[in-house]
């Protein structure tokens, strides 16, 4: 599905908001129309690679525009490896941002009890203060967890 309506369930801003999800890249105008058409202020990208087909400054104009719209809020889910990116492209300075940082850990409720997460920095001593780190029992509560069914709520709209 490309674009996909349904209620935002990440626990976010816009949890429980009607949202227009959006796969990959799409032109403005369409997204505009579907989002116009369903009377929703709420859109999520899901599906960032701006690596493939070199789509940087696309993204970046796309999401730039769309933040200047009133009353629009704009969720981007995207992986680390792009954190300095977006920040460069000063999405950040928006609060009608919602940035989503995925981390894939496949199999991750079968690590032990002295499990932790760290966030770290690109070098020692960068741009961050120090570095982050707690427990995965922190994470791994069931009041975090949006299990699967819950995504599959969305109603495709072409």
């Amino acid at each position: 599905m490309i674009f996909s309506v349904g209620k935002e369930i990440d626990r976010t801003i816009c949890k429980g908001k009607e949202t227009l999800f959006v796969s990959g890249w799409q032109p403005k105008e369409e997204i505009l129309a579907r989002a116009l058409n369903q009377k929703i202020n709420y859109i999520h990208f899901t599906d960032f690679n701006p690596v493939l087909g070199k789509q940087f400054n696309l993204w970046e104009k796309l999401i730039k525009d769309l933040l200047k719209v009133k009353d629009l809020v704009v969720t981007l889910e995207f992986e680390p490896k792009y954190c300095r990116d977006i920040i460069e492209m000063k999405f950040n300075e928006k609060e009608n941002f919602v940035p989503i940082i995925c981390f894939c850990i496949p199999d991750a409720e079968k690590f032990n009890i002295n499990s932790s997460f760290k966030i770290t920095d690109k070098w020692f001593a960068g741009s961050n203060e120090g570095m982050w780190t707690a427990p995965l029992t922190n994470l791994f509560k069931k009041s975090y967890l949006n299990s699967w069914h819950k995504y599959m709520g969305r109603t495709e709209i072409l």
